[in-house]
């Protein structure tokens, strides 16, 4: 398990415990600070930490028929 404190703009620090062995997924808006954020954890993390941006481990395959898009609505 590791803690990383994560400072804030208004200079308190947010506590953020990883557990060894586990996948972290950081999901937000595009300018949100995603990529700012794995960034700043591979750098304190170090060897302890992959990153894998996820589109670039996005492989479809095209020989899977796309559903209709009268389908998709009705899920």
């Amino acid at each position: 398990m590791c803690n990383v404190n994560i400072p804030r703009k208004d200079n308190s620090n947010l506590e953020l415990t990883l557990k060894t062995g586990k996948t972290a997924i950081i999901i937000g808006a595009n300018g949100s600070g995603k990529t700012r954020l794995a960034v700043y954890l591979e750098e304190q993390l170090g060897e302890k930490a992959h990153r894998i941006a996820a589109h670039r481990a996005l492989n479809l395959n095209p020989d899977v028929k796309k559903s209709p898009n009268q389908k998709l609505r009705n899920i």
